[in-house]
């Protein structure tokens, strides 16, 4: 959870520099300073992509600090190299990380005006989608700079901050309260057991889907599959099947990837219709159990569309052997366990 730690402000908070600046700056986006602390570069390098997606309106400038642990420094020292660094001076804001302990990470804030200082550190829990929940933080925490900021400020600044202050409320809105989303996808299947014949399946549905807050899924969807498809040298088999079923999963975010297993049960009513030799043509239709396990990996397009892959393999209950009339012979054996795929599409409500 995203809480505040330490919250100094000597006295108060104005950028004099900003307002004096304005009418040179013209329609220039305001520089945020990253500041690249040696701690851990592949988080750090995470955070800045981040940073980039949240804060579009921003320009993101990164720049090295020579100290071997900048961490170890005192608060008043780190204030000092900043105010120090000539392209501090174009900046809006300097940032960077720290890692606490072993599961929290810290995000520092600070914004330097002449005798005055606005700092805030935010701390973290230490997760594969750390970067992107401190992404945000920052955005608003830059828009607290500019609300406390008594004088006019840059009108691209303004609209970025009101747009950067907008997404991360919407965001925490969504992860919030429980979603519900529509999905619809492609799936196809074939049969793992040994068994004559082919079970290749290829089909479409849709699924209504729940998503408490804490990376729950719930889903319940309809498929519909036609196979298998198989011309033996005495005739034709042709089928198809209704696929209803109920899903529980559980994914967790990496950033705009989300990953976890699914588990399905469904009740497929499958239909298959054999012409062999002379004989007339044999319609069956039955009713199986079929319970999957998988994984989904699902990728955010947006705020309200994500693109998901799922391979599952499944084990049913009801097998089904068909014989020849002529000579006993197997004509088609069902599968005992079969593997699947669905490829789709989430739209939230």
């Amino acid at each position: 959870m995203l809480r505040l730690l330490i919250a100094l402000m000597v006295p108060t908070i104005a950028f004099a520099a900003i307002a004096e600046g304005a009418a040179a700056a013209g329609d220039r986006r305001p520089v945020l300073g990253v500041l690249l602390t040696a701690g851990d570069a592949a988080r750090e390098a995470r955070f800045v992509d981040e940073l980039r997606l949240t804060l579009d309106g921003f320009e993101i400038a990164v720049r090295e600090h020579g100290a071997e642990d900048f961490a170890a420094l005192p608060l008043r020292s780190k204030l000092e190299w900043i105010e120090s660094a000539a392209d501090s001076r174009d900046a809006v804001a300097t940032i960077w990380l720290e890692i606490a302990a072993a599961d929290a990470v810290l995000l520092y804030v600070v914004a330097l005006s002449t005798g005055r200082a606005f700092i805030r550190i935010v701390e973290v829990a230490d997760s594969p989608g750390a970067e992107r929940e401190l992404a945000i933080a920052a955005g608003e925490l830059l828009g607290q700079v500019y609300l406390l900021e008594p004088g006019p400020v840059w009108a691209p600044v303004d609209a970025a901050v009101d747009q950067v202050l907008d997404r991360a409320a919407a965001l925490r809105e969504r992860e919030r309260r429980t979603a519900v989303g529509a999905a619809a996808f492609f799936t196809m299947g074939g049969g793992l057991y040994p068994a004559d014949g082919g079970w290749l399946r290829l089909g479409g549905g849709a699924a209504l889907e729940v998503r408490p807050v804490g990376g729950l899924l719930v889903r319940a969807g309809l498929a519909v599959v036609g196979g298998p498809f198989e011309d033996p040298d005495d005739g034709t088999i042709r089928g198809f099947g209704l696929h209803p079923e109920i899903g529980l999963g559980h994914l967790w975010s990496l950033g705009r990837l989300r990953l976890g297993p699914v588990a399905t049960a469904a009740m497929p009513r499958s239909t298959v219709t054999l012409t062999l030799g002379r004989g007339a043509a044999h319609t069956a239709s039955w009713w199986s159990f079929r319970g999957a396990a998988g994984l989904q990996a699902r990728i955010d397009l947006g705020p309200a569309v994500a693109l998901f892959l799922e391979p599952v393999i499944g084990i049913w209950s009801n097998r089904r052997a068909f014989e020849r009339v002529s000579d006993a012979s197997t004509a088609l054996l069902t599968p005992l366990i079969d593997g699947a795929a669905s490829l789709g599409v989430c739209f939230s409500f």
